[in-house]
């Protein structure tokens, strides 16, 4: 079984090309097109790119947020994966919005901690890779 370091060493950080928002809704906007849908009951929340926040109307939101998405070489098997990246960001003063999917973990940064999300997490040593250009 591979170490955490390991792990860490062989999932990429992915900042993707797209900005997000994260809306609270009770409505059923959230039917086709969303990133990601939450519904636990008590709400629901999508994350939305910034061309389909322009079509969601009257829901609280919060954002511009980029995207980075961890590439876990292997899900499922590495205790304190999400916590080395989120602490790395914690211990840089930057707040971060977590999903998960099967195969990837998703953090939400906002806009303006870009270059310092970017560099926390390749300061724990997670290979960051950049697809939004900049």
């Amino acid at each position: 079984m591979a170490t955490l370091e390991e792990v860490i060493a062989a999932s990429p950080a992915r900042l993707l090309d797209d900005t997000f928002f994260v809306l609270r809704t009770d409505r059923g906007q959230h039917e086709v097109g969303c990133f990601a849908v939450v519904a636990d009951g008590h709400e629901v929340t999508l994350i939305v790119s910034q061309r389909q926040d322009a079509n969601m109307s009257g829901a609280d939101r919060e954002g511009p947020f980029l995207a980075i998405r961890l590439e876990i070489a292997t899900p499922f098997g590495a205790p304190g994966f999400i916590a080395a990246a989120t602490g790395a960001l914690a211990d840089s003063g930057l707040n971060a919005f977590v999903i998960s999917t099967f195969s990837y973990d998703y953090i939400f940064i906002r806009v303006t901690d870009r270059d310092a999300a970017l560099s926390a997490l390749s300061g724990r040593g997670f290979p960051v890779e950049d697809e939004s250009g900049g």
